[in-house]
């Protein structure tokens, strides 16, 4: 009946229930999906992405929304932007599906449940699967009490980011200077980290960096001269 729809937003409804899988049914070009700030609950319908294999956006922040994110996803190899902000969802970080998303620009899971790997104290994984994401411009895993530390080959990265938000985890160690190559990035938020040793000198070779935020790390930070303004 609505083979065509193409395009779906309820968001700021204040909609209640949960997420059917039935809401769907037969809606295969369905690539927009938009039901953000609502009352929903319950989990994504595991088997999502074998119905909506066109998907392109989906956007379900700001609900009452857990569990894991289903490995049927990575059936939406078309995905552009998703955001689950501000639900309760957990689990590892969603590796396995982001190999299939060759097209990813956004990616927002900020203040969930989620955790690293190996018992929540390995991030390399996750940044291994989103290393060769070259569309990826927007990175927010905030508030999920992240465990582990910023791999050091993140600058080699082949991603085109401009915002990553770290803040409000459990993120220790250095901040590896190679996150120098990240040459489009305009905003970095690691404040509320477990951050220790010197801010790298070559963060000011970072030509578009607009906002860092640092504060409220669990060590002294040591400044470099040329870092002062």
């Amino acid at each position: 009946m609505l083979s065509q729809l193409r395009y779906i937003d309820l968001s700021n409804n204040q909609l209640h229930g949960d997420l059917l899988i039935s809401l769907f049914d037969n809606c295969t070009q369905l690539s927009y999906v938009d039901l953000s700030n609502n009352w929903f609950t319950g989990f994504i319908p595991p088997e999502i992405g074998n119905r909506l294999p066109n998907l392109e956006h989906l956007l379900l922040y700001l609900n009452q929304l857990g569990g894991t994110i289903p490995d049927s996803l990575s059936n939406s190899t078309q995905m552009v932007e998703i955001d689950l902000e501000n639900n309760f969802f957990s689990g590892k970080l969603p590796s396995n599906i982001l190999n299939h998303m060759p097209s990813l620009r956004i990616l927002h899971l900020s203040y969930n449940k989620f955790s690293s790997d190996d018992f929540n104290s390995n991030l390399e994984p996750f940044f291994s699967s989103i290393a060769n994401l070259t569309h990826l411009e927007e990175l927010e895993l905030a508030g999920n009490n992240l465990g582990g530390e910023l791999p050091s080959k993140l600058g080699h990265f082949k991603v085109n980011l401009t915002q990553i938000y770290l803040q409000d985890n459990f993120i220790y160690g250095v901040i590896p200077s190679i996150i120098a190559n990240l040459s489009n990035l305009m905003t970095l938020n690691l404040s509320n980290n477990h951050l220790n040793g010197t801010i790298p000198l070559e963060l000011i070779l970072l030509p578009n960096l607009q906002r860092l935020w640092l504060s409220n790390t669990c060590y002294v930070v040591k400044f470099h001269p040329l870092l002062m303004c």
